[in-house]
């Protein structure tokens, strides 16, 4: 382990207490491949040492995420399939509906879900999915990044971003543009993994999340926490959810038994390592963070 130059601040909480980490997984699919982070030893967020351009990260995700499939799964979108929980939490929040943005929308399986009590729109940068999360969600959907996408501030009740921050060069930028577009009192719901769950520890350097080729943040709760807090949201609610098994992808019991406990809430401690935060934009009067 390396100690960091003494002339790098974390990002997310200013600290200058920063060293480097060298991973090395030990999986099949990346064996023998290492990746340079650096970690914050006060809010425990981490980043690619070297990170990529944006422009050249926007080329990695489109031409992964055009390869994927976007075939809808409507059973993800009926309660209790994971949209279906979360919708079902958004709506809990936010009964009366309103204006949604989606950032992130893939095929629209999310927006599906959140049922016809909301202006719906989307932003996905795959053609392919937005195409079809055109087609099927009834939602205004905008192909493209979020700094392209052209609306008026202050419109939305709702945004939700979910496996979105990770990829984001600008994480500052990113949630400031967020906090902007949000009405007062409107709702962030953002979902990204947690480095610091139970689960992601046991897997050290096999998380699978260190090793998506377009992910260049790794965060904790703590530091999600002092982001959003810093752009001045009040955090209402976190929920964890199971992703991955210890040895990887866990068996079909595990599984039901782990959606089980979702089912029924058992998802407010940090287990699991998707990590869900539902938090609300305070005033209109805070300063943009460069």
């Amino acid at each position: 382990m390396k100690s960091d130059a003494n002339n790098l601040n974390c990002i997310i909480c200013g600290s200058r207490t920063l060293y480097k980490r060298q991973l090395l997984s030990s999986s099949e699919r990346a064996k023998g491949k290492i990746l340079d982070i650096t970690l914050c030893r006060e809010c425990g967020h981490a980043r690619l040492t070297n990170q990529p351009t944006e422009m050249d990260n926007l080329n990695l995700q489109k031409e992964r995420f055009d390869t994927l499939s976007s075939k809808i799964n409507y059973w993800k979108t009926r309660w209790p399939g994971r949209h279906g929980m979360i919708a079902a939490s958004v709506n809990r929040l936010f009964k009366q509906g309103g204006t949604l943005l989606d950032i992130g929308c893939n095929n629209g399986e999310l927006l599906i879900a959140l049922g016809d009590n909301w202006k719906k729109h989307g932003i996905e940068l795959s053609s392919k999915a937005a195409t079809i999360a055109a087609k099927y969600s009834d939602a205004d959907i905008h192909c493209g990044t979020y700094d392209e996408y052209e609306i008026d501030n202050n419109y939305f009740d709702v945004i939700t971003c979910c496996a979105v921050i990770e990829h984001i060069c600008e994480i500052n930028l990113f949630i400031d543009w967020i906090w902007k577009k949000l009405k007062q009192g409107g709702m962030l719901v953002m979902m990204t993994g947690d480095r610091e769950s139970k689960l992601a520890l046991k897997m050290d350097n096999n998380w699978p999340l260190y090793w998506c080729s377009e992910h260049i943040h790794f965060f904790s709760a703590t530091s999600l926490n002092t982001l959003l807090k810093n752009h001045n949201y009040s955090i209402i609610k976190y929920e964890w959810r199971f992703q991955y098994g210890r040895g990887g992808r866990a068996s079909v019991i595990r599984k039901l038994y782990e959606r089980f406990k979702e089912i029924i809430g058992i998802i407010n401690k940090p287990k699991y390592d998707h990590c869900y935060v539902y938090a609300r934009k305070n005033r209109d009067d805070i300063e943009s963070i460069e």
